[in-house]
């Protein structure tokens, strides 16, 4: 597999980490896996490869846990590095108070985790992005106005409603316009793996992780269209919504951790942000890995 890329989003987030004065502490779970990634990539480029798989193969597990969190956490802060120092700050203070592990349990660490993910994806597509109320606001690419992003993280089929509930109230606060984004990782997880995630070999399918993704994603957003106005008939109708879906796994020849997405929006087709929330969509597909 290749780690150069790992490896320069971590010199990036080293150097962002340090104009924040934050020091990620040494009890926190993101420490350990830090600390595990930054051995891996050390080993590898200093022992023999019969030595380094010697002693890393029986701690697969490990370092696959390790690299998905530090992989996702310090591209995103390389994208972001140069917004506001006292915001990074606030949000890897908060990342690093609990496990950011794919499939492990709910917690605000990944809650926090899931805006920051979004806004360096958003960045990265090309949009310019400020963290602000209502979580994310988003200018630039082509969109014809500024548009507020809500950032919701369920972990459970029986909270989307509530949160989407709550994103709205949000983004009418905040800004007036714009969307509210549901990240789906953990309810898919869990529904896929009651016993918990041992890690994503996005080979072993003869289709597109792309294309997986996606069929979950859109399916997903159909049942939270169709069963809103019964379960929830005094809410707000779904008029507005991003749903999201990231995993990271192995794929590709040679081999390497690979984050793939799927979205799927919801807009009626007299929603003045039609075409903006598309422009969004795009722009987060156009980071996906090639066939």
């Amino acid at each position: 597999m290749g780690y150069d890329k790992l490896t320069q989003d971590l010199a990036d987030f080293d150097a962002a980490l340090a104009t924040t004065g934050f020091t990620i502490p040494g009890n926190s779970p993101l420490a350990d896996q830090l600390a595990t990634t930054r051995d891996f990539l050390q080993d590898k480029a200093s022992l023999p490869e019969d030595d380094w798989l010697r002693k890393w193969q029986p701690r697969f597990k490990d370092f696959y846990d390790a690299q998905i969190v530090v992989a996702r956490l310090t591209h995103a802060i390389s994208v972001l590095r140069d917004k506001p120092q006292g915001i990074l700050r606030k949000y890897l203070k908060t990342i690093s108070s609990g496990p950011l592990t794919q499939g492990s349990d709910p917690n605000q660490a990944k809650d926090f985790f899931y805006e920051l993910w979004l806004a360096s994806v958003l960045a990265e597509g090309g949009f310019d992005v400020e963290l602000r109320e209502p979580d994310i606001v988003v200018t630039g690419n082509g969109l014809t106005k500024e548009l507020g992003i809500a950032c919701k993280y369920p972990s459970t089929e029986k909270q989307v409603h509530a949160h989407l509930s709550k994103g709205y109230s949000q983004i009418s606060k905040h800004t007036g316009d714009g969307i509210v984004a549901i990240g789906l990782d953990l309810i898919v997880l869990r529904t896929a793996f009651p016993d918990g995630v041992n890690y994503l070999d996005f080979r072993q399918n003869d289709k597109h992780p792309v294309d997986v993704l996606q069929k979950l994603v859109d399916e997903a957003t159909v049942h939270l269209v169709d069963a809103r106005p019964k379960l929830y008939p005094s809410e707000d109708p779904v008029d507005g919504a991003m749903l999201t879906l990231t995993f990271g796994g192995i794929f590709g020849e040679p081999p390497a951790m690979t984050f793939v997405s799927a979205v799927a929006l919801q807009c009626s087709h007299s929603n003045p942000n039609l075409a903006n929330v598309g422009l969004i969509r795009d722009g987060i597909y156009s980071l996906n890995p090639d066939e």
